[in-house]
């Protein structure tokens, strides 16, 4: 029997041989012209069920109980009909990519480490706050070992041969890790991503891909430690024989359509402390779209992000279909309407000016969870492996990350971000650090650390001001010249200054941020909805929220408010908020004054229509005329908030902070003024008149007319009327009318000087 086993493998080898040769040539011929099988869709609707050979990554068929100690690769095995080389220089393979063309910063990789204090943020797309891999010390093959248990493979996975050896490196034992499409694309639900990120930590990077699959489990086991032959070191990996058939083809249900919970494995957030109970499901998800509904690829797999100038960074069109403004909204320019995609809902924002849009992203409103007093802590499944049995379930374990914290993005709005403090040991040369490897560190320096076991809650090492003056001594002294050690931690950059440690503020240290996009919120949950204090109170987490600082040597209770992360003056904000209890009565008056000036120029206008150009004579009899005090007071007080509405409204870049709280103070003033100068001056201007007279009284009934779309443009788009269109009209209307309304007081003042000569 083991004879006929033995030559029926030798007869197996030969096959595979032919197979490997015949599907070579195959692929070669289908790739140089017209592309292979699967890069093309024939317009069906319909699920296709894969049905396939497996191949190792040598290119030879996996045989289930033959060649059972080989893992399938999927590189090998997809390649035969689908562009694996385009695909792995997609978004999630690729680590490396055209600065210009990265985009808003994101999720970085967070390496930490409790003995040395370290919480770095890596990233190679030259997201600024975010280091190398490299810089951290860790060569392509370490922060495989690290951080692949959420890759999909390739990239740094695979060993290149440009790549310089590292002695640390063990690729002789871990194989390469390759473009893991099961992570993404299999749809079985006994598929185990977790399995990968357990092969992974075992050093066994070959095998990672096909455990994850729902017919195949390697037993990881052996590859801990190195051993002195490479075959002990070989994972056992078993195959359900009874999804071969007869062909040696394996029936997998892969789809383009990638369900939701391949996504989340690697994109969840969950609360640090407590439960998910008060974390909102994402209205999308909830209303039945999927990730790949906004998260769109073609065989590039360059997955569109979804912000609003997408479009005009990667010139790909479609990505401005899928941002909030692309989908709910439509796009400016696009060729055909494309509002309402997917069943969107057309926004109407009825009452919210037009600033809000131009100052604000939508997520700031929709997105997260509704911000309170104090941000909260959060783990990501990247950050704290969610997902696999390598969790640290301490809500204090490292990294430490928190949101949401709301601040500028790459585009100037204000957005909610999460947020990480750096703290690293580094070298300082001139204004720029760089971090130390947390190898040499804990070589330098190792007896002065603690260890693992004597950190409480796999959190921060409790340091001393002694403690790091003692280890910034033992690093500078194997420091370089110029080379002057330092250890960046909550915001600051501590340095040793004679035998004193010093801090100080410096960019290095600023926290790193990444944009939220999820969990979005309904409308009816959304900020503002209630009232305008939902933002604009003094308790009011958007803008009054406080930021932890985080680190080994920050006070805990220091913190940051939100609108110093925003840039805005502390002051300049609590002022403003305060000025919204005042915004009732404000409106109040605008429409009772408006109701008056509204009735003396209907009053005059019947009679104007009973005595057309007062050809009779007859003075008008309407009984109210003031003169003296009380009018030139009017006079005066109209004539300056006129002044400084002029200079806070005409001038460029005014019309925010202190110069908008002055424009609108002034403007129930004037309102007032202009009401009581309309009632008293109108019977004067309503007279048998000539000349310049006649050109002041039309001029004087002009500006009567216009103080009322004036006023009424702003008061009335803060009531909850109209939407955005709208909106933008009135704030037009505001605009123009003031624009006339200064021409024609112009020519009043002028007529009525000379009308008095």
């Amino acid at each position: 029997m083991a004879i006929q086993l033995k030559r029926t493998g030798q007869w197996m080898t030969v096959l595979s041989v032919l197979l490997l040769a015949t599907g070579v040539v195959w692929a070669q011929e289908k790739t140089e012209d017209t592309g292979r099988l699967g890069d093309f869709i024939d317009g069906s609707q319909a699920h296709s069920v894969h049905h396939i050979a497996l191949y190792d990554e040598e290119g030879f068929p996996v045989f289930p109980g033959l060649n059972d100690e080989k893992p399938f690769s999927t590189y090998a095995t997809c390649i035969r009909c689908h562009g694996v080389e385009t695909i792995e220089t997609g978004w999630h393979f690729n680590p490396v990519v055209d600065p210009n063309h990265a985009g808003p910063t994101g999720e970085p990789w967070i390496y930490w480490d409790c003995a040395t204090g370290t919480q770095l943020p890596l990233s190679d797309r030259a997201w600024p706050g975010t280091f190398t891999a490299e810089q951290a010390g860790l060569s392509g093959w370490w922060k495989t070992r690290i951080f692949g248990r959420h890759m999909p493979g390739g990239g740094s996975g695979v060993r290149r041969e440009s790549t310089p050896l590292n002695p640390d490196d063990n690729w002789d034992q871990s194989g390469d890790f390759q473009v893991n499409c099961l992570a993404c694309h299999d749809a079985e639900p006994l598929h185990d991503q977790a399995q990968q990120a357990l092969l992974i930590n075992k050093n066994a990077f070959r095998w990672a891909g096909a455990a994850t699959s729902g017919f195949a489990y390697a037993n990881a086991d052996r590859p801990r430690d190195r051993a002195e032959h490479f075959a002990d070191l070989v994972p056992g990996i078993t195959y359900d024989q009874n999804r071969f058939f007869a062909d040696n083809k394996v029936r997998m249900d892969l789809r383009a359509d990638v369900p939701n919970a391949r996504c989340q494995f690697c994109h969840s957030t969950t609360m640090a402390h407590g439960n998910d109970a008060s974390w909102p499901e994402d209205v999308h998800l909830a209303a039945g779209l999927s990730c790949i509904d906004c998260h769109k690829n073609g065989l590039d797999h360059q997955i569109t992000r979804g912000y609003e100038t997408e479009a005009e960074v990667t010139a790909n069109e479609e990505a401005g279909t899928v941002s909030c403004k692309g989908c709910h909204l439509g796009q400016d320019l696009a060729a055909q309407p494309t509002a309402g995609r997917l069943g969107a809902p057309y926004p109407k924002h009825k009452g919210i000016p037009v600033i809000h849009f131009e100052a604000l992203s939508c997520t700031a409103c929709h997105s997260g969870p509704w911000p309170t007093d104090q941000t909260v802590a959060i783990k990501t499944s990247r950050a704290h492996a969610l997902g696999t049995r390598q969790i640290n379930r301490d809500p204090e374990a490292l990294p430490h990350i928190q949101m949401p914290v709301f601040a500028p993005g790459s585009d100037g709005k204000i957005a909610p971000h999460k947020l990480v403090w750096p703290a690293y040991w580094g070298w300082q040369q001139g204004d720029e650090i760089r971090p130390m490897p947390v190898l040499q560190v804990t070589a330098w320096a190792g007896r002065l650390l603690k260890t693992p076991k004597e950190i409480e809650g796999v959190s921060w090492p409790v340091w001393s001001k002694q403690d790091v003056q003692d280890i910034l001594a033992a690093l500078q002294d194997h420091a370089e010249a110029n080379d002057k050690a330092v250890y960046v931690s909550g915001g600051q950059v501590y340095q040793m200054e004679g035998q004193t440690l010093s801090a100080a503020a410096h960019d290095a240290a600023k926290p790193y941020m990444w944009p939220v996009g999820h969990n979005v919120r309904p409308a009816v949950q959304s900020l503002g909805v209630r009232s305008c204090q939902d933002c604009h109170d003094l308790q009011a987490g958007l803008m009054f929220g406080q930021v932890a600082v985080d680190g080994p040597l920050a006070d805990p209770n220091a913190t940051l408010t939100m609108v110093s992360m925003q840039g805005i003056d502390p002051t300049l904000a609590s002022t403003f908020a305060r000025t919204f209890v005042f915004r009732p009565m404000m409106k109040t008056v605008v429409f009772a004054v408006s109701a008056l000036i509204a009735l003396v120029l209907l009053l005059y206008g019947l009679k104007a229509l009973e005595q057309i150009a007062c050809v009779t004579g007859g003075a008008v009899s309407l009984p109210f005329d003031c003169t003296g005090l009380l009018k030139k007071a009017a006079t005066a007080v109209g004539a300056l908030t006129i002044l400084i509405l002029a200079a806070t409204g005409f001038t460029p870049g005014t019309i925010q902070g202190y110069g908008l709280m002055l424009h609108a103070a002034c403007a129930p003033v004037f309102i007032l003024c202009m009401a009581y100068l309309v009632v008293a001056g109108a019977r004067a201007n309503a007279c048998p008149l000539s000349g310049l007279a006649l050109i002041r009284a039309v001029c004087f009934w002009t500006l009567a007319f216009l103080t009322l779309p004036l006023a009424l443009s702003i008061a009335v788009s803060m009531l909850p009327l109209f939407g955005t269109h709208m909106q933008h009209v009135l704030a037009l209307v505001h605009t123009v009318t003031a624009w006339i309304f200064a021409i024609v007081l112009v020519l009043y003042v002028i007529s009525a000087l000379g009308s008095r000569k």
